[in-house]
């Protein structure tokens, strides 16, 4: 049988007899076996948590990408690239899903891009210093941002202005520089939390590309030319310079040059 003896209140233990013998059980934590168990299971625990976090921005990047190149090849098809519905010539909403179909513009000629391009409002320069706070800013037109990385930072400042990004209407990010790719997963992981991590409306559903193996020129040039949400008009560019010491005039003048480009 199970019988329960004396306490040592000294110690914390319990003596409980357990089948004729004596097992002293504590009840106390025993803070070197805390300790112990903590070094032993946490890292495991965290590289768990870890490549779980990987997966689902890959799986989400994945899935992503599948979506895109579905709905292109049934625009081309001539069919609803949502739902896949026929399409007539002129339809410009979907009779069985609703969404409405993008129209076909003719191509501009250079001298119309050009001309396009000058009536856009001049991007806007932030700059931020590692550890600097985010400035404020309402959530108002929705934004392409240009992130020109000339620093290492540390994963919670990244993810911080991540969310802010999130939080003030970027819908496009073009990630540059150092880490580049980390700033792109980070965008992917706040643009998912916003929903906690349920569908994303698509109005709401930020693209992200990065540059890592191209000049500042090619990732501008990115910016004004192709970075274009398929569902929302992007009124305005802000660049966001994160280095020790800004360089506002040289990154303006470099943007301008790869939009004329």
């Amino acid at each position: 049988g199970t019988s329960v003896g004396r306490t040592h209140e000294v110690v914390g233990l319990a003596t409980v007899r357990l089948g004729g013998r004596h097992v002293e059980i504590p009840l106390r934590p025993i803070w070197t076996g805390v300790l112990a168990n903590t070094l032993l299971y946490a890292p495991p625990a965290a590289v768990l948590l870890t490549a779980l976090r990987v997966a689902v921005l890959g799986l989400r990047r994945a899935w992503r990408s599948a979506r895109e190149r579905r709905g292109a090849r049934l625009a081309r098809l001539g069919l609803c690239p949502a739902c896949g519905y026929e399409l007539g010539e002129g339809v410009t909403t979907c009779p069985e899903c609703g969404r409405p179909m993008a129209s076909t513009p003719a191509t501009p000629t250079k001298p119309a891009k050009r001309a396009a391009r000058a009536q856009q409002p001049a991007p806007l320069y932030l700059h931020l210093a590692p550890g600097d706070a985010p400035p404020e800013m309402d959530r108002a037109a929705p934004y392409r941002a240009v992130v020109v990385a000339e620093a290492e930072v540390q994963t919670p400042w990244r993810l911080l202005v991540c969310d802010w990004l999130v939080r003030t209407g970027c819908l496009y990010a073009i990630l540059w520089g150092q880490g580049c790719e980390l700033w792109h997963d980070c965008v992917d992981e706040s643009n998912l939390a916003e929903f906690d991590f349920g569908d994303i409306p698509r109005e709401r559903d930020i693209m992200t590309t990065w540059h890592a193996d191209e000049p500042l020129a090619g990732a501008f040039w990115f910016a004004a030319h192709s970075a274009k949400h398929p569902d929302v008009q992007l009124a305005r560019t802000i660049i966001l310079h994160v280095a020790p010491a800004p360089r506002e005039a040289e990154l303006l003048a470099a943007y301008r040059a790869a939009a004329d480009a």
